[in-house]
């Protein structure tokens, strides 16, 4: 299903136009604590870290970091 047709099961099944829509923001920080967005889901998942998820976001190289900007 697509998202709008998605939204419309949803409002028809609780009786109207009360639904909303969770969206998951994925964010790096920099060394300064400026944030970059990675990326945006329109439908994220809601389980525990798995251990590979724990090993792939502490061990992200730095070299894939944005350059942070001087000016």
């Amino acid at each position: 299903l697509d998202a709008r047709r998605e939204v419309e099961l949803l409002s028809d099944a609780i009786g109207g136009d009360r639904c909303f829509q969770i969206i998951g923001f994925d964010i790096l920080l920099s060394d300064t604590g400026k944030p970059y967005i990675i990326e945006i889901n329109h439908n994220p998942s809601f389980k525990m870290p798995t251990r590979i998820d724990e090993q792939v976001s502490t061990t992200t190289p730095r070299s894939r970091c944005p350059p942070e900007s001087t000016s």
